[in-house]
Parts: structure tokens; C-alpha cells; sequence
């Protein structure tokens, strides 16, 4: 899935599929889905955050340079204000889209 965000007046191109989870641990040496699975309205860890927008652009520009770079280029504020986009992206990426066969229960 690919989706164009808004960074400020940056138009950034990202992209996430199943090989999302296994750039970022070859990337940063964490698991993605445990990092996540800690985040919550009282705990948002703008470095895990940081991260997966960072690997998503990878995925859809491989010439975007270092992390450091890359993100250097955005004002805080402005990258603070991307995120909510950043992790709709990814959540669209994991909705089931398939209906079950049977119904639960039976």
C-alpha cells in the first residue's frame, strides 16, 4: 500500500506491505510489532514512531539517504503533525480485508 503524506510542505511518498516488519528489524535490530504493541494515548514513543515512517519512506523511495538525514529536513512540529497519518497508513496495511468462511463460535 502507498499513500503520499504531508510533512509541512514536504509531499513524502511511503509504502508498507508485509515486508514492512522485517526491514525495519534489519534496519533498527528491533521487532516493529512488539514496539507498537507498547504504544498507547499515555506512552507514544516518537522514536519507534520515527522509525517506521522512516522505513516506510525507504520502502517507497530507496534513495531518500539516512535516517538522520531524511529526518532532518522536517521541522519537529511538523513531523509531530505527520504521525497520526504515518500510523493510519500502517493501520490500513493490517486491516484484515478477507470476511471469515464461518462464523465465530460454530
Amino acid at each position: 500500500m502507498e499513500k503520499v503524506i504531508n510533512i509541512g510542505a514536504s509531499e513524502v511518498k511511503m509504502a508498507t506491505n508485509a515486508f514492512t516488519p522485517i526491514k525495519f528489524k534489519s534496519l533498527f535490530k528491533e521487532d516493529l510489532l512488539t514496539g507498537l504493541s507498547k504504544i498507547s494515548e499515555e506512552n507514544l514513543d516518537i522514536d519507534i514512531l520515527s522509525k517506521l515512517a522512516y522505513c516506510m519512506a525507504l520502502q517507497a523511495d530507496n534513495s531518500i539517504g539516512d535516517m538522520e538525514k531524511w529526518l532532518s529536513q522536517f521541522e519537529l512540529t511538523e513531523f509531530y503533525n505527520a504521525l497520526p497519518d504515518v500510523m493510519s497508513l500502517w493501520a490500513d496495511n493490517t486491516q484484515q480485508d478477507s470476511k471469515p468462511k464461518k462464523a465465530q463460535g460454530k
